[in-house]
C-alpha cells in the first residue's frame, strides 16, 4: 500500500512520511473484484458509491504520474478524510475512467 502510495504522490519521495497521522484518514486500495458502487468503509456502514463522482463532495481526484492509479481524497472532516486508490485498469469500465479523467484535470 505504501508504494502504491508513493506512486500516487511523487511528491513524498524523500520525505518522513506517516501515512494515516499525516493525512488525517485511512487508505483503501480498490482492485478488480471490489464493487465500485458499494464501498463500505467500516463494519456496519452503509456501502457509499465511488462512481458518483458528483455527489461526493470530495476535495480531489488524481492520478499518478504513470498513470498507472487514480487517487480521490474525501474530506470528511477537519481532520481529513479517507483516500482511495483504485487502479487504472479496464475493470473499473471506461464511463468511470473518463470521470476520473475529467475530475483529475479540474
Amino acid at each position: 500500500m505504501e508504494a502504491r502510495i508513493s506512486i500516487a504522490h511523487g511528491n513524498l519521495e524523500g520525505m518522513e512520511f506517516d501515512v494515516v497521522a499525516d493525512c488525517g484518514g485511512d487508505f483503501y486500495l480498490l482492485e478488480q473484484g471490489d464493487d465500485l458502487q458499494r464501498v463500505v468503509l467500516y463494519e456496519g456502514g452503509e456501502p457509499i458509491d465511488l462512481t458518483d463522482l458528483d455527489s461526493m463532495c470530495y476535495e480531489y481526484v488524481d492520478l499518478s504520474e504513470d498513470e498507472a492509479v487514480f487517487d480521490i481524497y474525501w474530506g470528511t472532516g477537519d481532520e481529513g478524510g479517507p483516500s482511495f486508490f483504485i487502479l487504472n485498469e479496464p475493470w473499473i469500465g471506461e464511463s468511470f475512467r473518463r470521470s476520473l479523467l475529467a475530475k483529475s484535470q479540474e
